[in-house]
């Protein structure tokens, strides 16, 4: 059953039927997914969030989406994406209960490992086994860890070890998860006329192609390969706000020093940051102009940003066009082989 959000905007959805009438010539009587243009009947339609609704301090602006689509990524890919967005946030103690898998270092160096259980059949379980050991952080209980030792293991009566945990966090998953979004943000600032272009189809067949192939989320970095430094940590050199897509409908182009036009870079708030995501873009759409277009953003790509550029942030109006909004920004990345960079005015 559908949640009381999930429910379509009947309103919006006839605006996404008459737009995609108007972009292609073709009047549908059904919602046709942005990205596997697939046709969707009402009742596999969802007002999908752009941004995971899981993330903490973020937009909260939905799309009508293919709710199999949705959901398919939501699992696959943005699972592990909000996952990190939200460990990198926790405290210690928080971190250490969010783990499962954890190592016990005992004053000599040598280790064993432990792991947490959450429901008490679990618990009576794993204490006909190992030793339950209550963890204490800075006077205030934790959790309690059940130790891989021996029961009768002399270490266990040290008043104080270290407790160890690690995390595994692919970065393509990040990539993959930040470029859906940027996706579907154009999608719902333009509609099918932000989408339904050659460089739209770059991303767009990516994205469908890794659905329709149903690939393991193992499968995503060389899946997504072509996007792999697509997203950065955007910083302005004076520390003020910088425009956010979904907020103030801004991107923001770049260009080679010969006026050439190659990419769009959309930012989100995501928590405390800004992050962008650079997708391939030209405003024309001949052949020899997309070759060059793409071989520009695979150029900028392979060399993690640094390729000599500057950019301009532009506004997408309510009509769907594109409206400066400042002179030249110079885009600096820095030499570091690290992932922000900075947007100077």
């Amino acid at each position: 059953m559908k949640s009381q959000d999930d429910h379509i905007d009947l309103v919006e959805l006839q605006s996404h039927l008459d737009d995609f009438a108007q972009t292609t010539g073709e009047r549908l009587d059904r919602f046709v997914c942005p990205i596997t243009l697939a046709m969707c009947s009402n009742p596999h339609l969802i007002n999908g969030h752009v941004i995971n609704k899981a993330i903490p301090c973020a937009s909260r602006q939905t799309v009508i989406q293919f709710g199999h689509v949705d959901g398919f990524y939501g699992t696959r890919i943005e699972h592990s994406f909000v996952r990190f967005l939200n460990f990198i946030r926790f405290s210690p103690s928080e971190r250490l209960k969010a783990s499962a898998e954890l190592t016990v270092r005992f004053s000599d160096g040598s280790t064993a490992r432990a792991f947490r259980v959450s429901t008490p059949k679990k618990v009576v379980a794993a204490s006909r086994r190992f030793k339950m050991m209550p963890v204490w952080h800075e006077g205030s209980y934790v959790t309690d860890v059940f130790v891989c030792v021996e029961e009768n293991d002399p270490r266990l009566k040290e008043k104080s070890v270290e407790i160890g945990f690690e995390e595994s966090f692919y970065p393509s998953h990040l990539n993959v998860a930040l470029l859906k979004m940027a996706y579907l943000a154009l999608f719902k600032l333009q509609g099918y006329r932000g989408v339904w272009t050659r460089y739209g189809d770059f991303v767009r067949t990516r994205l469908a192609n890794f659905y329709h192939q149903n690939k393991p989320r193992t499968a995503a970095a060389k899946h997504f390969h072509a996007f792999r430094n697509c997203s950065k940590i955007l910083l302005h050199s004076n520390g003020i706000d910088l425009p956010l897509t979904l907020e103030d409908r801004s991107v923001l182009l770049h260009y080679t020093p010969g006026d050439f036009l190659f990419a769009m870079s959309l930012s989100f708030k995501l928590d405390d940051w800004v992050t962008s995501v650079a997708i391939p873009f030209n405003t024309r759409t001949e052949q020899h102009i997309y070759d060059q277009t793409i071989e520009l953003y695979e150029e900028f790509i392979a060399n993690n940003g640094k390729i000599p550029q500057f950019g301009r942030w532009m506004k997408i109006g309510d009509d769907r066009k594109f409206y400066p909004m400042s002179d030249r920004v110079r885009i600096h990345y820095p030499s570091e082989p690290d992932r922000v960079f900075a947007a100077c005015q």
